[in-house]
């Protein structure tokens, strides 16, 4: 991201959410000037198979082969020195922080005023395992935040969070910072989202929820072109969570989430020949418990 670019982004961003009078703080200006720098997707396959294997792999395994339930703690820290594709180290070089990957209470998210980078088994799916009266569709969804496929998504996510953020000017620490130093609680939250509805319809969660898809397609291989997004939701829970929240706050903010994520699936090669389909409510159906 250049200079000129980061400053432009900066400058449309305080005139468009402090002095226009729009019902939606910039949502054509930020959207734009995003995709100027997050577009295509990171290359980081090979520290996600080595954070999966020295952290989860372990866990995952001791719970599908002997029924052991994991652990609530740290799994494995480590420095981001230790990671290998080239974006990785680059965004090191400018930005070092500390890996953590458990089952966490905190969940999985990018710490980016506190340098860390959590990666997270659901804490809570622990205590529903042990739960031997649970309807079939309800342990067969539990069992599937405890695959491989879905926490290397985990650590796809979060990682690309981190990587963009290194190599763009911290554009996503600025973001949040502003938001921080925001006296007003409303406007703080429009700031932290990008100008959306909802955090995680900002063009910045689309694109970690992107590479989340593309460790799905790596993992499930020559199978992706039979597979629908009903399956893509039902693989990935992160989309299943992400769509629940947005059409509870009504279907249109929804429609709007899942048309911009499907757009730029189909721009990365990441949408399958099943994957388009005209009813995007019917995946949330099919998915409840």
């Amino acid at each position: 991201m250049s200079k000129y670019l980061h400053e432009e982004y900066v400058r449309k961003f305080e005139d468009s959410l402090f002095y226009n009078k729009v019902q939606e703080p910039f949502p054509i200006y930020l959207d734009s000037i995003l995709r100027n720098f997050i577009e295509n997707t990171l290359n980081l396959d090979k520290d996600v198979d080595y954070i999966y294997k020295n952290s989860f792999k372990k866990i995952v395994d001791d719970y599908n082969y002997d029924n052991i339930l994991p652990e609530k703690s740290i799994y494995l820290k480590i420095s981001t020195s230790k990671l290998k594709n080239l974006e990785s180290k680059k965004a090191h070089s400018n930005n070092p922080c500390e890996i953590i990957c458990g089952c966490l209470q905190s969940g999985s998210f990018y710490d980016l005023i506190n340098k860390k980078i959590y990666i997270s088994i659901p804490e809570y799916i622990v205590g529903f395992l042990q739960d031997n009266n649970l309807s079939l569709k309800l342990n067969k969804m539990l069992n599937n935040e405890l695959t491989e496929s879905r926490l290397k998504s985990a650590i796809y996510h979060e990682l690309s969070h981190w990587v963009r953020d290194s190599l763009n000017n911290f554009y996503l620490s600025d973001l949040f910072q502003r938001a921080l130093n925001c006296s007003d609680k409303e406007k703080a939250n429009l700031i932290r989202s990008a100008g959306k509805k909802q955090k995680d319809m900002s063009y910045y969660e689309i694109d970690a929820q992107i590479h989340g898809i593309k460790q799905t397609k790596i993992y499930h291989g020559d199978s992706w072109g039979k597979l629908t997004l009903n399956d893509l939701f039902y693989m990935y829970p992160t989309l299943m969570n992400v769509g629940t929240i947005l059409y509870s706050i009504n279907s249109k903010v929804f429609k709007i989430w899942i048309k911009d994520l499907v757009k730029r699936m189909d721009r990365e090669n990441l949408l399958g020949k099943n994957m388009r389909i005209d009813s995007y409510e019917k995946i949330l159906e099919n998915n409840m418990v």
